[in-house]
């Protein structure tokens, strides 16, 4: 018989953002004229892969990895803009084929118009006539990157992630927006859905002033058709009804969507009227209005854009426009069809963010504190969620689905960060200095896989032997100057994560009886039970397991071996179907080590039907003298699941 053992973990966040003298956290950024962080002043940002196949016209780029599949395409705006750098494309390397290193920049210049972070790689030409080469610059010399504290691709991935968990926490929000400025609602669930989009009001006519000027919107969307009207048109209508008849800044946030979100309709629309009930006006300024998608797969325009897009974890894919475009911060982007931008006037940088009177005082503005939670599951999703206050992971983790940390603080004296992973008993993860500290678990050569140390227990039920794994895990980190437990520690700042689990259960009988006779000689009867046992598993949890089980004399009844076949000289042997053993000997029973692909289909089909194994090979073979005795063993059952557990 078996018990489990205990181990989990899981997704991007900022705890106690304010505006700081610390101009590298994200409360002091997008209060100074780097709303998106990084990738502020780009159109286009991708923090993997960008590929383009035709013309992308006043566009300014960066992209981890830069391919162009047409040839000698024209890239950056038409016009500089002071006070924004200069550098059209930047990017971390580029392809090394012919289509993407004809690439031409907008300028008669030389300088300043392309930086790359690999400084192998090669120039590009300018626009000149005789064109003329562009030697790659430092990234350092790039100052959305340096303003923004960022030394690679890899940082800016991280920071647009946490930019992503920002505009979808209450808690950070207020910390560095104004009361009469900020206002964040939750879209009712019966305003979502049921063929009709998403259509719900928000009153804001009990404001003390004239209205809110930053409106954030939490809308509880799961899947794409929950967004379609008549399952087929994209249909966001928010009607905000308000005092203030000047343009709002609208976020919309999307945090349960996941899969693939495609606007295929010329009909698609985002509508967000604004003004007095009666007197409605649309925004009109897609720079004004920001969907913010951190769990989203895929996102793909086949028609309309219906507003700029912060989407860390997802590629979106551009197949048709038949609108300008304003900004897309995303992990991939492609490009598929010729499309225009609105320049710098496209890119969502509000001004309102940096005016002092809508921000907070900045009463803790020393103190920051970053959360991120990366989460890859097995079937290659991609999924990232802050845990700066105590959080519930809506997606259920299996077996081979990985998670990683990252965690960074500073204004904290004599901090030191802890984690429990069994909500007893702590472990010292990294110690601070000078207040400030740093947890990467991405630097640690070993994933972290949550769900492949579930408990498990045992209990019986209806004549059944029942194990079953625990279907949720609980991760706590905390800051505090000694361990946690210690009597003297002073708590500092505490988080607790929640992951559900899928199911582990598995049933098999509780007793077997021998009663049934199949050989019989001068010697030796052969028994075997008249009911074949079952053992039935479902694995949602998608783990490898081994059943065995072998005899237990301690609990034979008699115990005299005298009396009881089990015992002495005669040891009870048994096989599954080809192998004898001796039940002092265990033996295995039941495997099973599912793919990712089956997990996938599980997962597709929707179904997980408990999986039933015939145990057809149980006999025994006793002395003919001792055919007529009662007697019982013990059965001792062991369940492994993943790796040995506690038998």
């Amino acid at each position: 018989m078996c018990l489990g053992l205990s181990c989990y973990f899981p997704l991007v966040s900022q705890a106690a953002v304010t505006p700081s003298t610390d101009q590298t956290t994200l409360g002091y950024l997008v209060t100074h004229k780097y709303a998106l962080g990084v990738a502020s002043n780009f159109n286009l940002f991708a923090t993997d892969q960008y590929t383009q196949a035709n013309s992308v016209g006043n566009a300014r780029i960066a992209a981890n990895h830069f391919t162009l599949d047409n040839w000698q395409q024209t890239l950056g705006w038409q016009n500089a803009v002071e006070g924004i750098d200069s550098h059209m494309l930047v990017v971390n390397q580029l392809s090394q084929d012919a289509n993407t290193l004809s690439t031409k920049l907008n300028s008669d210049l030389t300088t300043n118009l392309f930086a790359a972070e690999d400084q192998t790689t090669p120039v590009l030409h300018n626009t000149a006539t005789p064109s003329q080469p562009v030697v790659a610059d430092k990234l350092q010399t790039v100052t959305d990157f340096t303003d923004n504290g960022l030394t690679s691709f890899e940082a800016a991935k991280a920071q647009l992630t946490q930019l992503s968990a920002f505009y979808d926490d209450q808690a950070q929000l207020k910390a560095v927006f104004a009361d009469h400025f900020l206002k964040t609602v939750d879209v009712p669930q019966s305003d979502v859905g049921r063929n009709q989009g998403v259509n719900t009001v928000v009153d804001d006519t009990d404001s003390e002033t004239s209205g809110h000027k930053l409106l954030v919107v939490n809308v509880p969307a799961e899947t794409a058709a929950d967004l379609r009207e008549n399952n087929n048109d994209v249909s966001i209508k928010i009607k905000y009804i308000t005092k203030d008849k000047t343009e709002p800044i609208v976020v919309l946030n999307f945090p349960q969507l996941t899969g693939d979100f495609e606007l295929y309709s010329p009909n698609d629309h985002v509508n967000v009227t604004y003004g007095p009930a009666d007197n409605q006006s649309t925004i009109k300024d897609k720079n004004h209005l920001l969907l913010n998608f951190n769990t989203l797969d895929t996102l793909e325009f086949d028609h309309q854009f219906v507003g700029s897009v912060l989407a860390p974890s997802t590629t979106v894919k551009i197949n048709q426009l038949n609108t300008n475009l304003t900004a897309i911060a995303a992990k991939d982007i492609a490009v598929n069809a010729s499309v225009n931008t609105d320049g710098s006037q496209g890119v969502f940088n509000p001004s309102d963010f940096s005016d002092p009177a809508n921000q907070t005082d900045g009463a803790s503005a020393t103190k920051k504190m970053n959360t991120t939670l990366f989460l890859k599951f097995a079937d290659g999703r991609q999924a990232t969620r802050s845990f700066d206050e105590d959080t519930t992971l809506n997606s259920t983790l299996k077996f081979d689905d990985q998670v990683n940390y990252y965690i960074d603080w500073a204004g904290y004296p004599d901090a030191n960060l802890y984690e429990s992973t069994n909500n007893q008993s702590w472990r010292l993860v990294t110690k601070g200095s000078s207040g400030e500290g740093q947890y990467d678990s991405t630097s640690d050569s070993d994933s972290l896989y949550p769900a492949r140390e579930p408990v498990v227990t045992q209990s019986v039920l209806n004549n059944q032997l029942v194990f079953k794994a625990a279907n949720r895990k609980t991760v706590r980190f905390a800051l505090a100057t000694q361990m946690p437990s210690d009597d003297n520690s002073q708590l500092l700042w505490s988080s607790r994560i929640t992951y559900p689990l899928a199911d582990f259960e598995m049933s098999l009988p509780s007793r077997i009886n021998f009663d049934q006779v199949s050989d019989l000689n001068a010697d030796e009867v052969t028994v075997r039970p008249s009911e074949t046992p079952q053992v039935s598993v479902i694995n949602t949890l998608s783990a490898p397991f081994d059943l065995q089980v072998m005899g237990d004399a301690s609990v034979a009844d008699p115990q005299d071996s005298q009396q009881n076949v089990f015992l002495g000289t005669h040891q009870f042997s048994y096989r599954d179907t080809k192998d004898w053993f001796l039940m002092t000997d265990p033996a295995t029973l039941l495997q099973a080590n599912p793919t990712v692909a089956e997990a996938v289909q599980r997962v597709t089909n929707g179904l997980d039907p408990p999986q039933v194994s015939q145990l057809s090979g149980f006999q025994l073979t006793v002395p003919t003298t001792s055919q007529y005795r009662s007697a019982s063993v013990g059965l001792k059952w062991r369940l492994t699941i993943g790796a040995t557990y506690n038998q």
